[in-house]
């Protein structure tokens, strides 16, 4: 049975692992733990867990907007550790964000995800997801 709830300081470490798999470490454990608090207000990720084993992440933002009465939702985060994919885990964590949006008054939720991602894509289309916008980028410091 796949569980979700909201994510606490102690699954850092879980969150922390995903995103080393997916080549993607920003934040440290430390980091990870102090913003799922800092963040709370916009931002929250909700795991996925088996039998006691986190396996998941989903995270949405819910923002208020200066010229829309409803809030602005996006789909920040969702990943599935690979060793647990293809067990309806990501459907589950979707839907779940999907119904926190909805239930926060967003009527719509909006995800970026890479443009090489093509196993993404074809999921989100699976899901009732369509093209929506361009999305561009411009670094504003020098990254190592």
């Amino acid at each position: 049975m796949i569980l979700i709830r909201q994510a606490a300081a102690p699954d850092a470490a879980a969150i922390a692992a995903f995103n080393a798999e997916n080549d993607d470490v920003r934040g440290n454990v430390l980091f990870i733990a102090q913003q799922l608090t800092a963040v709370a207000a916009f931002e929250q990720i909700y795991v996925a867990e088996i039998d006691g084993a986190v396996v998941g992440m989903a995270g949405l933002r819910l923002l208020p907007t200066v010229c829309d009465p409803r809030p602005y939702a996006e789909l920040t985060e969702l990943y599935v550790s690979a060793a647990y994919r293809r067990r309806g885990i990501a459907t589950t964590l979707l839907a779940h964000i999907e119904a926190v949006a909805r239930l926060g008054g967003a009527c719509e939720l909006v995800l970026l995800t890479a443009w090489r991602n093509g196993g993404a894509h074809h999921f989100y289309h699976a899901c009732g997801y369509t093209l929506y916008t361009v999305t561009m980028r411009k670094p504003l410091i020098d990254t190592p």
